[in-house]
């Protein structure tokens, strides 16, 4: 039991050095506030529940822009992986856009969609799409063969090949992509509303 302990220490004392640079040394504590302050003021915002609208709204545009993502990610992915010919089309797409930082694209959103909700969706759908688009594709792609043979084989068609081979065989890196997306789209509701946003977290 006493090694299990040992993990909150790290924690213990960056909050411990936090709360001393905080108070005691010359910082900004609209910057960079103690963590004392700011569970202070967490806690009067819980006791008046002025805190759960803003949670409220902080999870339904990530909500929107991670299901907007998953449903194109899967699908484009599926496509991608069917026919050599999707991929030649999309995948050009796929390697332009992929690289770009997601937040240095918030400036073009804000242009696109304004600063209300719909630019947060966009670059919340951005964040997510490509962790699941990739692991979708690579998933198929990685099936093995064997597999692939040995259903065809035993006399499985095209739709019967995809839904008790391919896509239970791809399922693991499947989940694992939007399992990363789902990180993603908390790093991502966090930061675009930082920048610009009268509501949320």
């Amino acid at each position: 039991m006493k090694y299990k302990y040992r993990k909150i220490i790290s924690p213990i004392c960056l909050m411990v050095i936090w709360e001393i640079v905080g108070r005691f040394i010359w910082v900004d504590p609209f910057f960079f506030p103690p963590p004392s302050a700011m569970f202070k003021e967490l806690y009067a915002m819980i006791i008046t529940g002025e805190v759960f609208p803003h949670i409220a709204i902080s999870i339904t545009r990530a909500l929107s822009g991670y299901i907007l993502a998953a449903v194109a990610g899967l699908t484009i992915g599926l496509l991608v992986a069917w026919s050599s010919a999707v991929e030649d089309i999309i995948d050009p797409l796929i390697e332009l856009i992929r690289p770009i930082s997601t937040f240095a694209l918030v400036p073009v959103m804000f242009i696109w969609f304004g600063i209300g909700n719909g630019s947060k969706i966009a670059i919340i759908f951005k964040a997510c799409f490509f962790p699941i688009v990739l692991n979708t594709i690579a998933g198929i792609k990685g099936v093995d063969k064997k597999l692939i043979q040995a259903a065809r084989s035993l006399g499985a068609n095209g739709s019967q090949l995809w839904i008790k081979v391919l896509i239970p065989a791809a399922l693991p890196m499947i989940v694992t992509g939007m399992r990363i997306s789902t990180a993603m789209s908390m790093l991502a509701i966090v930061g675009v509303e930082m920048l610009a946003a009268d509501s949320g977290i």
